[in-house]
């Protein structure tokens, strides 16, 4: 976004990101993957109906579409593999789970091995925001190592992020975790983490659009900073919640402050300052950057300057896919 001042953080060795809408651009699942589901879904299940895994997972989604009707009488059941509606009923129950947005793991795993057959024949790529990969790239080169810890199941991340429109991302990412390994609002987790990748908590820094997973991050010790690509996005987050965090439209936002001494987190203002403050963003930000000056003497005057690496200015995921199964969502038993 022109004219955005940099947010300072410390130089960190580890970034850790969600996707969908951090790193993949907004709306992803309802422009191309539902549409794509929509259209290929049928032709998916005459092409595996006899095939061994696809009578395991239909034997499972006949199992769910029972336990939902005891629930709600209108939810239709799936009818037994060998009976002539049995595909008919199939489609009917996709479409009540999607409707409803019921979690349904059976369900979300059909639904990615839609998905992956797409993404193997390069029908479908994850559209990611150019500052992203330029971003990424340059602090790559730099030695920073990168995690994603999602809500998506593991293999879904590797797919979104293999086939995107600025080519293989997964090349640059050192570990994937999802909710197998644990919650991202669990403080715990974030524990967990920093442990199984051998880095000191303020050492690291986390990527996130959520302010229940930014809560979690930091009460664990991480830096933390908010992705809000929109300005409905920022809109949407409290005025207290952009006092606690740092936000971001864009990676090329970020600029790193190097030293040991240099303190960890963010140095800049969490966005420009709200009316009832009576200080504006630049006033906020000499203030933080004298405050720098005085416990960090290494710290150049230049530090304020924009990030280093060029690359689009457009911003950096819904939580979908998530593993629970719910319509926007993935589960490993069964994708933000």
């Amino acid at each position: 976004m022109p004219g955005q001042s940099p947010v300072l953080v410390r130089r960190p060795k580890a970034i850790v990101f969600d996707i969908l809408g951090t790193a993949s651009k907004s709306g992803f699942l309802e422009r191309i993957l539902f549409p794509y589901l929509k259209v290929n879904l049928e032709p998916y299940v005459s092409t595996h109906w006899t095939k061994r895994d696809f009578l395991k997972l239909y034997a499972r989604i006949v199992e769910q579409s029972v336990e939902f009707n005891r629930n709600d009488p209108s939810c239709p059941i799936v009818a037994p593999h060998d009976r002539d509606d049995a595909r008919t009923t199939l489609v009917n129950f996709i479409n009540y789970v999607t409707e409803t947005g019921l979690s349904s793991p059976a369900v979300t795993q059909l639904r990615f091995k839609v998905w992956f057959e797409g993404y193997q024949s390069a029908r479908i790529k994850t559209p990611v925001y150019s500052d992203v990969p330029n971003r990424m790239r340059t602090w790559f080169a730099e030695g920073v190592k990168f995690y994603v810890f999602s809500n998506t199941w593991t293999e879904a991340q590797q797919a979104l992020l293999k086939n995107t429109n600025h080519g293989d991302m997964t090349t640059m990412i050192a570990g994937h975790y999802d909710n197998d390994f644990g919650q991202l609002t669990s403080v715990e987790s974030w524990r967990k983490l920093c442990d199984k990748i051998k880095q000191q908590p303020n050492d690291v820094l986390f990527l996130t659009k959520s302010v229940q997973e930014a809560s979690a991050a930091q009460e664990a010790g991480l830096c933390v900073v908010l992705v809000l690509t929109h300005r409905h996005n920022v809109r949407a987050i409290s005025h207290e919640d952009r006092q606690r965090f740092p936000y971001v439209r864009t990676l090329n936002d970020l600029s790193w402050i190097d030293g040991a001494g240099a303190p960890s987190g963010s140095l800049a203002p969490s966005g420009p300052a709200g009316p009832s403050s009576g200080i504006s963003h630049a006033e906020t930000k000499r203030t933080k950057m004298s405050q720098v000056a005085s416990s960090q003497q290494s710290v150049a005057t230049g530090a304020t300057s924009a990030s280093v690496a060029t690359g689009a200015t457009s911003g950096v995921s819904s939580a979908a896919t998530q593993k629970d199964g719910s319509s926007v969502s993935g589960n490993k038993a069964g994708a933000k």
